[in-house]
């Protein structure tokens, strides 16, 4: 009998059951998930990915904004900017090296007219300055130019054009270390404080017054949000918002007095010296000695900052600092480390009145040189002055008289020389508001023993050290500025005021913003009676034969109280000086000239006839050109 297999399935044991209830919970769960995942997004989350899916169809391009004006005390414009339209290039952007890259450079010099070769040496030398920066390849390329590129932007991947505001100093090298430069800020400065919230392809200011002043200067960008299609072409403007100018700086400075200034650095260095050569540089700065307000201030020679506008080939900028060109980018005001010569000697007589060394009319002879220690010091060609007190010592400029000085302080407790050079500003900053201002060198016994111990120098201090330093020789290092700010105190009462440029910082309309008005540095005592003895000198000097400079201002109708100095500069020709205070007169405030010119020659025949160009100007009187026959120092 045929027997039928039974085919039922055994039932499922409860460990089988437990599992499959397990699994199916968990595809519950991952469906659960994905659901409401999907709901979220879908539902929740649907105006969000709808809002970020068309902006994927905009795109927002920077406007720079254009930086503040700059204008003198009188509203002359000295800086300001101009419009161009700027071919640039985002590195990030580009297509890799190879074919793609050299047919993009191709197609584009053909647009810019620039040689593919061209196009590629500015992509590498720009990004060598700034890696991260986008690369100006032209400036000033016509609307068509614009047109194009941006038309057939698949064509040129990595390429932008925009207008830019490109900084404009209209006077060219007048004042350019004064204003400064401007460029794209680096990725080392984004990381400093003072340019926080700043963005890569920012202008900022990079020396002067467009560093100093930059905060205020910079505007605030702007925004062009045009339409574009999958290719990023775009179809059209969206919206615009306008980039916001920055402030209005006003300067303390006369544009009529800078330019003089200017001039007269320009004849002062163009006189032939004894070795035929042609003096390298020089400088002036010009200050109201009540308030420390920069009048002018110059160095030259100069350059132009227009050439900072756009992309610098590194040739123009070594060729720029370049001794052979006099380093033209050097401040010499304020970073020109000179000896100062018989300038020095107003200072040295504070230091001797004050000290009690001499009264105004201690009488000392003066046969034309002087033995201290185991050396004679001579005056200027073995001249002697016969018995001389202090006023008629500035006004022949006796030597012996202040190396006798230099002498007798030189064993007075405490130092007093350099305590008052000092006190009136020589070896310290004087707080200008200009970024790389010099300290300078005051020296003194401890300064050079150092030197001595560490082998650095062949012997220590002596009184000999304190007899060159009192007629401003030896190891004196000092700018024009500290000797401005020295004769101010001495002509103002004691004040020594803190030089500044900065006057007002004023919105479009000319409406103030905020003043700049820095308190003096410090006070020091000068008694009045020693203080206008050393005036006094000075109005000698600059007046009366046979005073030093009064060949040079004979016939000049307002009173000059200057002293020149012929400085003795080792490897270089004599360094020629003149510091002068003129007191207020002809409706004009009173002001402090410092000139120095280097290789010069005499003080009376470089620098003084320069410092009376200046006050010509400012007094409003003759400008003829008067160069001095003295052969003082």
């Amino acid at each position: 009998m045929l027997q039928l297999q039974d085919h039922r399935r055994p039932p499922i044991t409860p460990q089988l059951a437990l599992r499959v209830a397990v699994l199916a919970g968990v595809a519950l769960a991952m469906f659960g998930i994905v659901f409401f995942r999907l709901w979220y997004l879908q539902v929740l989350s649907g105006d969000k990915y709808l809002t970020a899916a068309n902006d994927n169809r905009v795109r927002d391009i920077v406007v720079p904004a254009p930086r503040g004006d700059v204008i003198d005390r009188n509203g002359t414009v000295l800086v300001d900017n101009r419009i161009s339209i700027a071919v640039q290039i985002e590195p990030q952007k580009l297509p890799p090296p190879g074919p793609r890259r050299a047919g993009l450079y191709r197609r584009l010099g053909r647009v810019i007219g620039l040689s593919p070769a061209r196009v590629a040496r500015e992509v590498v030398q720009q990004r060598k300055v700034l890696p991260y920066a986008t690369i100006t390849v032209k400036q000033d390329v016509s609307p068509a130019v614009r047109d194009y590129v941006l038309e057939r932007q698949n064509q040129f991947p990595g390429v932008v054009v925009q207008k830019v505001f490109l900084r404009h100093y209209p006077h060219k090298e007048l004042g350019a270390q004064l204003f400064g430069t401007v460029g794209e800020i680096s990725p080392k400065e984004l990381k400093l404080s003072r340019f926080r919230g700043v963005h890569q392809g920012t202008v900022v200011g990079q020396g002067g017054l467009e560093w100093t002043y930059d905060r205020w200067l910079r505007g605030v960008p702007g925004a062009t949000r045009v339409q574009v299609d999958a290719l990023g072409r775009p179809k059209g403007e969206l919206a615009i918002q306008e980039p916001k100018q920055g402030k209005q700086l006003k300067l303390s400075v006369d544009f009529d007095l800078e330019r003089a200034g200017q001039q007269a650095m320009s004849e002062a260095a163009g006189i032939p010296i004894t070795n035929g050569e042609q003096n390298r540089g020089g400088a002036f700065v010009a200050l109201d000695p009540r308030n420390g307000q920069v009048l002018a201030m110059g160095s030259y020679p100069s350059f132009d900052p227009n050439v900072f506008a756009k992309p610098l080939k590194e040739s123009t900028f070594k060729k720029l600092n370049s001794v052979e060109t006099g380093a033209p980018l050097v401040d010499r005001v304020i970073d020109g480390l000179y000896p100062t010569g018989s300038t020095m000697k107003p200072i040295t007589s504070v230091a001797a009145l004050q000290s009690g060394v001499i009264t105004p009319d201690t009488p000392i002879n003066d046969p034309g040189s002087v033995q201290i220690g185991n050396i004679v010091f001579h005056n200027a060609g073995d001249t002697g002055h016969g018995t001389v007190s202090l006023p008629s010592a500035l006004q022949v400029s006796s030597d012996v008289f202040f190396y006798i000085m230099g002498a007798r302080l030189n064993s007075v407790p405490g130092q007093p020389l350099q305590k008052w050079a000092r006190r009136l500003g020589l070896g310290r900053p004087t707080g200008i508001d200009l970024p790389g201002e010099t300290d300078g060198l005051v020296p003194n016994p401890a300064w050079r023993d150092r030197l001595y111990r560490r082998k650095l120098t062949d012997r220590p201090w002596s009184i000999g050290d304190n007899v060159n330093f009192a007629v401003g020789q030896g190891d004196l290092q000092a700018t024009p500025l500290q000797m401005a700010v020295a004769y101010s105190a001495i002509a103002n009462g004691g004040r020594v005021v803190t030089p500044h440029i900065g006057l007002r910082i004023e919105d479009a309309a000319g409406r103030l913003l905020q003043e700049v008005d820095p308190p003096p540095n410090r006070r020091v005592k000068i008694e009045e009676y020693n203080r206008q003895a050393i005036l006094n000198g000075l109005e000698l000097a600059a007046g009366t034969p046979p005073g030093t400079s009064a060949d040079v201002f004979a016939g000049f109708p307002y009173r000059v109280m200057g002293k020149t100095g012929t400085a003795e500069r080792p490897g270089w020709g004599d360094q020629s000086w003149y510091v002068a205070y003129a007191p207020a007169a002809g409706g004009k405030g009173p002001i402090v000239v410092a000139v120095t010119v280097e290789q010069g020659g005499w003080g009376a025949s470089a620098a003084a006839p320069a410092t009376r160009l200046i006050l010509s100007q400012w007094f409003n009187v003759s400008k003829k050109l008067v160069v001095g026959s003295s052969h003082t120092r």
